[in-house]
């Protein structure tokens, strides 16, 4: 850490940022060799972090899609069934994300 000129706290900050994780709001000593600075009572919470996931999903798209062109031409029954078809395809392959 002082080798790259970092502070121990900011190391600490981005570390949180990046995990999720959340820690309670207090002076962190990290110069004593004899207990650690963080704790398990340090930990107020654990948020999920997740940027994004990109499925090519060729078949659900296809339908998806027809339904939007369905709703443009008035044919709303059939967008409605095309709509079902996606969720349908959609659940099917994201089921276990």
């Amino acid at each position: 850490v002082e080798h790259y000129g970092l502070q121990k706290i900011s190391l600490i900050r981005e570390f949180c940022l990046k995990t999720g994780v959340q820690l309670r709001l207090r002076d962190y000593v990290f110069d004593n060799v004899n207990k650690a600075p963080i704790g398990p009572d340090d930990v107020l919470n654990i948020f999920p972090v997740v940027k994004h996931i990109q499925m090519p999903i060729a078949d659900a798209s296809k339908a998806f899609n027809a339904a939007k062109n369905s709703i443009q031409k008035g044919l709303l029954v059939q967008a409605h069934e095309q709509l079902k078809e996606a969720a349908y395809l959609f659940d099917r392959a994201c089921d276990d994300l």
